[in-house]
């Protein structure tokens, strides 16, 4: 019976440690794929660097993206965008409240980015420009 204690407890040494870790899940793609976005009315496209998007968990992130009309192939200059998404699967939004910051010549960041367990996410860029709203999804696994 003391042998079975014996056992037991070098077990729990060993395996507590690794239940409370957490886990330095992590993916960055390291090639320059350009994942292009679509508007619902394939009015409006934004094109995300893959190699410039992180996608940690419990880290803050940055996203840099580009955006443009479909028709003329343009930068869009000026848009209000909002960021919000969630875990659809789990019927939760996103664990921050991400901002979009205008870098100029189509160009925007988004800061504060926050994805708190792997899993299917969802980022939907809403974007206010010319008086209406514009929504793109963006769908991956972590």
């Amino acid at each position: 019976m003391k042998l079975i204690f014996k056992h037991l407890k070098i077990l729990t040494y060993v395996s507590l440690p690794l239940f409370f870790a957490q886990p330095n899940f992590s993916q960055k793609n390291t090639t320059n794929e350009e994942i292009v976005i679509l508007s619902k009315n394939e009015e409006y496209k934004i094109i995300l660097d893959s190699s410039k998007i992180d996608k940690k968990i419990n880290q803050f992130v940055e996203w840099q993206f580009k955006l443009e009309r479909m028709d003329k192939e343009k930068p869009v200059v000026g848009a209000s965008i909002k960021i919000d998404g969630g875990m659809p699967s789990h019927g939760h939004g996103l664990p921050s409240t991400p901002k979009v910051v205008n870098l100029g010549k189509g160009i925007y960041k988004i800061t504060g980015l926050k994805f708190n367990m792997p899993g299917s996410w969802t980022i939907n860029f809403l974007i206010f420009i010319d008086g209406r709203l514009q929504s793109l999804e963006y769908s991956f696994e972590l």
